[in-house]
């Protein structure tokens, strides 16, 4: 059997996540591909973030003999460098499962789906990530499982990736330094003071 080379809808950019900047709608579908994939770089530093987004979905529930279901993954990727993430061969740094969708609805949920304020047929996706590398990378992906073409979309919005909080800084050696000659100082002159004291 010929293997088809996965067409790419590639949103790649670095997204400035203080300015709390929303991707672009994406849509993922099985019209031309067994794999359809979009994610976007996201520049960051060590801290808590918060990962939301809005999607809604048209799965296909037909599932024939030596098939598997179509199915959906949103993942988040980390690297500390982008020559570094490659996602044909999985070359990343690390990784968390955000949730899959299939005809039955999600599933490995590792966050929270709402209603979305988009209304009608729209879920809204909220979670937590701890990151320590460079590039936070939400990634989505559409697996066309029953090579039925055409029966199964995704349709992404608002991806929006949040600081919450960051790490305190470790201060530098030079600042210690600087901080304990204050604080010998200090207590050599209240040792001083002491010491006058007791000769009145």
């Amino acid at each position: 059997m010929m293997i088809r080379i996965a067409t790419r809808t590639i949103v790649l950019g670095l997204l400035l996540v203080f300015f709390h900047t929303p991707l672009h709608a994406v849509m993922l579908s099985d019209a031309s591909s067994w794999w359809d994939y979009s994610y976007t770089a996201v520049d960051a530093t060590p801290g808590s973030y918060t990962i939301n987004f809005d999607f809604r979905s048209e799965m296909s529930a037909d599932v024939p003999n030596f098939t598997w279901p179509d199915a959906f993954f949103a993942t988040v990727y980390y690297v500390d460098g982008l020559s570094q993430f490659d996602l044909e061969s999985s070359s990343y740094d690390d990784w968390d499962e955000l949730f899959s969708l299939e005809y039955l609805g999600p599933y490995d949920n590792y966050g929270s789906i709402t209603a979305s304020a988009l209304g009608g047929d729209w879920y809204h996706f909220t979670a937590t990530l701890d990151n320590e590398y460079n590039f936070i990378i939400p990634t989505f992906e559409l697996y066309d499982g029953n090579f039925i073409t055409g029966d199964s979309w995704v349709e992404i919005e608002n991806v929006n990736v949040v600081l919450d909080s960051s790490p305190a800084p470790v201060p530098e050696p030079g600042t210690m330094l600087l901080m304990l000659t204050g604080l010998t100082g200090l207590g050599a002159a209240m040792k001083r003071k002491k010491h006058l004291s007791s000769y009145k």
